[in-house]
């Protein structure tokens, strides 16, 4: 029996290249945004924020990245405990 097997996105190495600037820029930018939290406790929160900014990359096309990074932050934000 033949199974069905999605193809899996791959990113090239100059997409890779903007993504990896990208996540971390945002992250500099949540920093900013949130001076006070211990970020030596957020491995796992900057995990969920490149797993974001991918998704929404995949999804959109690199159409504009200003929106991109909003979109992931905004996740980021919604998702903290203050």
């Amino acid at each position: 029996m033949d199974s069905v097997h999605r193809k899996i996105p791959s990113f090239d190495d100059a997409s890779l290249g903007i993504l990896e600037n990208l996540c971390d820029s945002t992250w500099h930018i949540f920093e900013a945004r949130y001076p006070f939290r211990d970020f030596s406790q957020d491995d796992d929160l900057r995990h969920q924020l490149r797993v974001k900014v991918f998704i929404l990359a995949e999804s959109s096309g690199f159409e504009n990245l200003d929106v991109l990074q909003r979109k992931a932050l905004e996740a980021l934000s919604r998702t903290i405990d203050y």
